[in-house]
């Protein structure tokens, strides 16, 4: 069955123990996962960022974002081909950011609100590590998902569909 979700800012925990990745965003910055398809193919959901604030994160999959709302600077850095980007995201402007990229990006508005896709989200998808230096898996050590299993399994990874028996 499809999953269908209306975007409530609200919904989107800055801070306390619904929060989802606290070691990335801080106290100004969260995410809510609204799909998270079964076999962990694929998750979705909605970042809120507030101004001044940013994050760092290496993506060992692929992402696309789409910019709602906000403004912000954005440095990717891939490490293995030693390449470094900077460029500005604003409303209705999208991203596909490629496995093996680190984000950094900095908040100049008021807020930045951005629907996120990620492809292949499961962390048994092992392709990454062809992409990985030393420093990526530091980076990717402080990611939630690394740190228990239980957060793909609970409620708070935001799983959607039948549950396992």
């Amino acid at each position: 069955m499809p999953i269908k979700y209306t975007l409530n800012e609200d919904d989107i925990p800055l801070s306390g123990p619904e929060q989802l990745l606290p070691a990335v965003f801080g106290r100004r910055g969260g995410m809510k996962r609204f799909a998270v398809a079964e076999d962990e193919r694929l998750r979705a959901g909605f970042t809120r960022i507030l101004r001044g604030e940013g994050f760092k994160t290496y993506f060992w999959y692929d992402e696309v974002w789409y910019i709602i709302d906000g403004r912000m600077d954005v440095t990717a850095v891939t490490r293995s081909e030693k390449r470094t980007e900077r460029f500005v995201l604003a409303a209705r402007d999208a991203i596909y950011i490629r496995t093996g990229t680190h984000i950094s990006p900095r908040v100049v508005s008021e807020k930045v609100l951005f629907l996120y896709v990620a492809v292949p989200a499961s962390i048994r998808d092992a392709r990454w590590l062809a992409h990985m230096t030393p420093e990526d898996l530091g980076d990717v050590r402080v990611r939630q998902e690394f740190k228990s299993r239980d957060a793909w399994t609970s409620g708070r990874a935001g799983r959607v569909g039948p549950k396992k028996r």
